[in-house]
């Protein structure tokens, strides 16, 4: 097995738990995918390219949970519009299945697409292409029809979603070093241990071994913000506060059950950053991605950074082709 695939084999499982129900157990972000002016890119794009005489068949690569459809607002089945959604998260595609009933679905990744050449009118993708390498764009590209387009929003570089998702890994990683969990659930259990039994020493030690490593939260917060991995470190600082000034209120099953989930979900969503960091491409490597669709007759239709009117800092690439007959 390739180093490469067995990266591609650990993203998809760290997707896989976040699609399946973690992120609506935490205090994750999902980091840019349904960003206004992304929603608004694909909002008027399809109405462009829906052909009134007859049905258009799109495909969505890496559909995720259906941030493309939500945005374009393809929530009911359309007469004109035949959509098939394709990922390599079996989870993913579950809630998406659910989300838009009418959609087809398929679990595959971009290196084994079973469908001929020349097969659809549409290839989107956002923010999914590049995770399993721009060289895979060739693959998606020879699937668009003669007359067709290839719509894709990737990942920047020097973008304000790069930096947001860096800084993510940065944090989480110091909260994973400090071994703020471990020692929170330590603590936790012989301060519930100290109310059964009477017995507070081994409660006391635990608090002090704990309280450096809770303080170093603040280190974190001051560096990264408050707001740093969806406000997680600011929750996990202000609930164990709470709690441990409070305990008697508290069923320990509940505590260390909340503190071990979140001890089993921050692993994968730093996979799932460190994913987004290395997938952000590069001013350069987008250039020689839009040399490589040329030269596969495509005409670019629109090839540029995407930005807010907040900030000058690129939020995507955006990139729109042809396929010239």
């Amino acid at each position: 097995m390739s180093i490469h695939k067995n990266s591609i084999q650990q993203s998809t499982s760290h997707w896989n738990k976040y699609w399946v129900g973690s992120r609506d157990s935490a205090s994750f972000s999902e980091d840019g995918v349904n960003h206004p002016y992304l929603q608004n890119f694909w909002r008027n794009y399809f109405p462009a390219v829906i052909n009134s005489n007859g049905k258009t068949k799109v495909l969505d690569v890496a559909s995720g949970n259906g941030a493309v459809l939500d945005a374009a607002q393809l929530g009911k089945a359309h007469e004109n519009i035949s959509i098939t959604c394709i990922d390599s998260s079996k989870q993913a595609l579950i809630s998406l299945k659910t989300r838009f009933p009418h959609v087809n679905i398929l679990e595959t990744d971009v290196r084994t697409i079973p469908f001929n050449e020349n097969s659809f009118d549409i290839v989107t993708s956002q923010f999914g292409i590049e995770y399993a390498g721009v060289e895979y764009v060739s693959n998606i590209a020879n699937l668009v029809k003669p007359e067709g387009q290839l719509a894709l929003i990737i990942h920047h570089a020097k973008g304000s979603i790069f930096s947001e998702c860096s800084d993510n890994t940065k944090a989480i990683k110091h909260l994973q070093d400090s071994n703020f969990l471990p020692l929170a659930i330590k603590m936790f259990e012989a301060g519930f241990f100290a109310l059964a039994s009477q017995n507070s020493e081994a409660a006391k030690h635990a608090l002090a071994e704990f309280m450096p490593v809770f303080k170093s939260l603040e280190l974190i917060m001051d560096q990264f913000g408050i707001n740093v991995a969806g406000k997680t470190i600011q929750t996990l600082y202000n609930t164990v506060a709470k709690i441990q000034q409070n305990i008697n209120n508290y069923a320990e099953t509940e505590v260390i059950g909340w503190l071990q989930e979140m001890s089993a979900e921050i692993p994968s969503y730093l996979g799932r950053m460190e994913a987004m960091v290395h997938a952000a491409i590069s001013t350069e490597t987008f250039t020689n991605l839009c040399e490589s669709l040329e030269s596969q007759n495509f005409s670019l239709t629109e090839a540029q950074e995407i930005n807010s009117d907040e900030s000058a800092i690129p939020l995507a690439w955006v990139l729109v082709a042809k396929k010239i007959k």
